[in-house]
């Protein structure tokens, strides 16, 4: 590793990524034949990717559908860092985030619940269940290269209307007990291993990968990816409505880090990555001039502070 210039490595690092994008669970053995490269050089930059939280694990996020709804809160509190540590353990809590900003937390909920009642309760910002998630495909850009391509595309009216799908299509695969809890053991990590799993479960491997596959229907698969390493990146939760839905959503995926959007209601949700060297100003003066201009309205963001994510239903 120490022969190459660190462009040389970006590209190795990006290519393993991109091949766990093709298929979360690939053995280390085919990415470097497929890639042409030692089965050491591979082992040696996967282990440091990890290592250094360039690459975490693939995971498993729940599609939604119509019987199948997860319900996001972003909500003011007095006192919030009290009302997130009540909410710790709350069975019906899928995930919970203490904020500093427009809002102090943002709550994911199997069920629809009433936050109201809470005498440290302050308002709503916006509530309802989520659209599904789309990703982040990490490419070999730069931020500096896609804000400049989308202020180009701003200042020259190029950028189209267009809304994001919000109604939830039937689910068609009703999953087995098995199936609720090979999707928790691999929701964090799909390349457990296959005795591991075997073993907690005592199934077959063909009982394995046959379940595997209709958890996988039902679910959309992310590789977090990090470039320069999880802690060189800022990261920042954004409410925003607009009629440019789909070209607004496509800008904030084209950044160069993992990131997420997703639409509650008539907003558009972000999580966005944004590399600690590069210009707050710019990206977020770009977010004021396109509300000035009409392009965005009522935007607001945050920065996380704490988080808490349920690894198993209680």
């Amino acid at each position: 590793m120490s022969r190459l210039t660190e462009p040389q490595k970006a590209d190795i690092r990006h290519s393993i990524y991109e091949q766990l994008v093709q298929d979360e669970r690939v053995s280390l053995t085919s990415i470097s034949r497929r890639l042409g490269l030692a089965r050491n050089t591979v082992t040696s930059h996967y282990t440091y990717m990890v290592d250094h939280e360039i690459l975490f694990p693939p995971g498993l996020r729940l599609k939604m559908f119509q019987d199948l709804k997860e319900y996001v809160y972003f909500m003011k509190f007095e006192k919030p860092m009290r009302v997130f540590q009540e909410l710790e353990g709350n069975p019906e809590v899928i995930f919970q985030c203490l904020t500093s900003g427009a809002f102090d937390l943002i709550v994911f909920t199997e069920s629809p619940m009433d936050f109201e009642s809470h005498p440290n309760f302050r308002g709503t910002v916006l509530e309802g269940f989520r659209g599904n998630y789309s990703f982040t495909h990490v490419t070999r850009t730069t931020y500096r290269d896609v804000l400049d391509e989308f202020k180009k595309t701003l200042h020259e009216e190029e950028l189209e209307p267009g809304c994001l799908p919000i109604d939830l299509l039937p689910r068609e695969i009703i999953w087995t007990d098995l199936e609720w809890r090979l999707y928790y053991d691999l929701k964090y990590n799909m390349r457990r291993t296959f005795t591991e799993i075997v073993k907690k479960h005592k199934i077959s491997k063909w009982l394995f990968y046959q379940s595997y596959n209709r958890v996988k229907e039902n679910c959309i698969v992310t590789v977090p990816y990090y470039p320069e390493g999880a802690s060189m990146y800022a990261d920042f939760y954004l409410l925003l409505k607009t009629d440019y839905e789909k070209g607004l959503s496509d800008f904030f995926l084209q950044l160069p880090c993992t990131g997420l959007t997703f639409k509650v209601e008539d907003h558009l949700a972000a999580w966005v990555n944004i590399l600690r060297s590069s210009s707050f100003k710019e990206f977020f003066g770009t977010l004021h001039w396109m509300q000035d201009n009409g392009i965005a309205e009522d935007i607001k963001y945050v920065l996380p502070i704490y988080q808490n994510r349920r690894e198993q239903p209680l």
